[in-house]
C-alpha cells in the first residue's frame, strides 16, 4: 500500500492562489461582457495611500456592486486581499465565495451586528487587507445619498490606524446598448484622526461619500 499524500499548508495557499485568480479573471470577463466601458475618475490620491489596512466605504446603486468591488482591487489594489459582507442566506447559495473573501452577515440582529464587527476586525489585523462595505445597508439611488448605519462608524474608531477610502458608483447608459461603470474616489481618511463621538464619526464619513458622489 502506497503513502498517503496529504496536502498541508503550502497547497492550500496555492489552491487558494488559484481560486482567487480565476475568480478575478472571471470578473473580468464579465465586466467586458455586460459593460460598455469602466471609467474611474480621481484615482491618484490612492498611489500614496499609507501603509496598513484599508476600509473601502461606497453607495450601494445596483446589483453588480460586489463584482465591482472584486474588479477594482483586481485593478487599484492589487497587492490586497479582499474582503466584503455578505447577505448570509444569500451566500449559502453560493458557498464557494467564502473563500474568495466574502463573510457572512446578519444585520437584522444585535448578534449579527456584534458577529460582522468580531469578524472584520479580525481581518482588518492584517496590513494587506481592503474591507469593502456598503455602509447604507440597502439598495439606493446613485445620486441621492442615503443615511449610514452604525456599523462603518463603530468599525472605524480611534483604535483603528488605517484609511477609510470613500467610492462613489454610477451605473449609466450612454450612446451604447450595455451601461457605462463610472467609478470615483474620494480623499482617504485618516481613521485615527476622526471624531471620537461616534455619531460625529459617522457624520464625518457621510459627508465623504456625498462629496465624492457630487
Amino acid at each position: 500500500m502506497g503513502k498517503a499524500i496529504v496536502f498541508g499548508n503550502e497547497m492550500s495557499e496555492l489552491a487558494s492562489k488559484i481560486l482567487h485568480w480565476g475568480f478575478r479573471r472571471y470578473v473580468r470577463r464579465f465586466v467586458r461582457r455586460h459593460f460598455n466601458a469602466v471609467r474611474v475618475a480621481d484615482w491618484q490620491p490612492l498611489t500614496d495611500l499609507p501603509a496598513g489596512p484599508v476600509v473601502c466605504f461606497v453607495n450601494h446603486p445596483g446589483w453588480w456592486d460586489p463584482m465591482t468591488a472584486v474588479l477594482m482591487t483586481d485593478l487599484m489594489f492589487s497587492d490586497r486581499n479582499f474582503a466584503a459582507p455578505m447577505d448570509a442566506d444569500a451566500l449559502r447559495s453560493y458557498p464557494v465565495l467564502e473563500r474568495l473573501g466574502f463573510f457572512p452577515v446578519q444585520r437584522e440582529t444585535s448578534g449579527g451586528v456584534k458577529d460582522f464587527l468580531r469578524t472584520s476586525r479580525e481581518l482588518l489585523n492584517s496590513p494587506n487587507t481592503i474591507l469593502w462595505l456598503t455602509p447604507t445597508g440597502k439598495f439606493h439611488d446613485a445620486r441621492q445619498p442615503a443615511p449610514f448605519l452604525s456599523g462603518l462608524s463603530y468599525l472605524v474608531d480611534n483604535k483603528f490606524h488605517g484609511t477609510a477610502v470613500p467610492m462613489a458608483i454610477e451605473y449609466t447608459f450612454w450612446n451604447e446598448r450595455a451601461p457605462e461603470l463610472l467609478l470615483r474616489f474620494g480623499s482617504p481618511v485618516k481613521c485615527a484622526e476622526l471624531p471620537q463621538d461616534r455619531a460625529a464619526r459617522s457624520i464625518e464619513l457621510e459627508r465623504s461619500l456625498t462629496t465624492t458622489q457630487a
